[in-house]
């Protein structure tokens, strides 16, 4: 409800500030100068509207192809994200230890509350921060004997996403 009330707000403001000018420029219309009616002051007048909205096209150009650029940005990163979680969780699945167990489990329960937390509009959450550093010290204390579970502890933190502000404490 909040957003639509800042939307509604936004929207009779904007509709407020456009019947403002129309009735000033009216108003301003007829104490005009007669000199100031001229077809050379007209002229003048269409050549700066002119400019002006090539130059509104021009950053809205602008502005789109940055929102574009950042949104591919950000997909690319999901994609990449998913395929690590997915490359961790196949190689995850060959270990057979107990916490590996634990942190598989921990992982979708962590990625069940991202998709939440992006997507469902559900916040953030003191949960996921709570599973982040207890599957972090977890991987982080696990024996790593084998290759293989060196490559799934590698695999862990080459995903920073997981860890925001963990890996810097």
């Amino acid at each position: 409800m909040t957003g639509n009330l800042n939307s509604l707000t936004t929207a009779l403001g904007i509709f407020a500030t456009i019947l403002v000018g129309i009735f000033l420029g009216v108003w301003l219309g007829q104490r005009l100068p007669t000199s100031h009616l001229s077809k050379a002051s007209q002229d003048t007048i269409i050549i700066a509207i002119g400019m002006v909205a090539a130059m509104t096209s021009l950053v809205l150009g602008l502005l789109t192809a940055e929102v574009k650029s950042s949104f591919d940005a950000a997909d690319q990163e999901i994609k990449a994200q998913g395929a690590r979680l997915e490359q961790m969780n196949l190689t995850s699945r060959e270990i057979d230890n107990p916490s590996v167990a634990a942190v598989r489990q921990s992982l979708a329960e962590l990625t069940r509350l991202a998709v939440a937390e992006t997507f469902e509009d559900a916040g953030r959450s003191d949960r996921s921060r709570v599973i982040y550093v207890a599957t972090y010290r977890t991987i982080m204390d696990m024996p790593a004997p084998a290759v293989l579970e060196q490559q799934v502890k590698a695999t862990c933190m080459t995903s920073s996403w997981m860890w925001p502000s963990i890996t810097s404490q």
